[in-house]
């Protein structure tokens, strides 16, 4: 699979930031179970994503 995006995702305590670098695009969402589930329908594209915490989030993240 080739990957045309790039996806950083940083999660900390109240936030969840998202950046798409070839298009400068990014977008917070409360660290949340209704934010994160408004960031994988942001972010739901064919893309190498990046995210840079662990726990919850992370063990979601790697099952879908």
């Amino acid at each position: 699979m080739i990957f045309t995006e790039t996806i950083g995702i940083d999660v900390s305590k109240p936030f969840i930031d998202v950046h798409i670098y070839t298009v400068k695009k990014h977008k917070r969402f409360k660290n949340s179970k209704k934010g994160f589930t408004e960031m994988i329908v942001w972010v739901n594209k064919p893309c190498y994503r990046t995210i840079s915490s662990c726990g919850f989030y992370l063990r979601t993240r790697q099952r879908t």
